[in-house]
């Protein structure tokens, strides 16, 4: 965590690097959010997806917009999860990612965030006292595929 910070901070320095800053945010975002602390994470969130505008990373920002919604939810307020699940379905509808299967997996993950919105709308989107919703880990990554250094900010080995 401390490391995901500092490289918030370096990515904010003189240098200003936009793509190190959101992916940085984005990440520590993710594990405040699995922890529980949904308005830093928010906060980070919402930062990040500044960033992956001027960056232009489609998985980024679907990966920010479900995790936001995630968040909201956690905190009490299913009407603003239930937009963020939305937007982040039309991006990866919109996406234009041309990494080797990126095209399919952005396909499914706007499949499973459109689902996953009409539930919150319906009131069917209860927080599991497990945590956050298991399709967050299913979302497309923004940078390759996966390396040990992404195991322990995902919770995943």
């Amino acid at each position: 965590m401390a490391l995901l910070a500092e490289a918030v901070d370096r990515a904010d320095g003189p240098v200003r690097d936009v793509r190190v800053g959101a992916l940085a945010r984005l990440r520590l975002g993710v594990l405040y959010a699995e922890r529980g602390r949904c308005r830093e994470a928010s906060a980070l969130l919402d930062e990040a997806l500044t960033g992956f505008g001027e960056d232009g990373d489609t998985a980024a920002r679907v990966r920010a917009r479900a995790w936001l919604a995630d968040c909201a939810l956690r905190l009490g307020e299913p009407g603003r999860a239930a937009l963020e699940y939305a937007r982040a379905a039309a991006e990866a509808r919109s996406g234009d990612d041309s990494r080797p299967g990126a095209p399919d997996d952005l396909a499914a993950a706007a499949r499973s965030l459109h689902a996953r919105a009409r539930r919150v709308r319906a009131g069917g989107g209860d927080v599991s006292a497990d945590g956050p919703w298991p399709g967050l880990r299913a979302l497309p990554e923004t940078s390759g595929p996966w390396g040990r250094y992404r195991g322990d900010v995902y919770g995943e080995r």
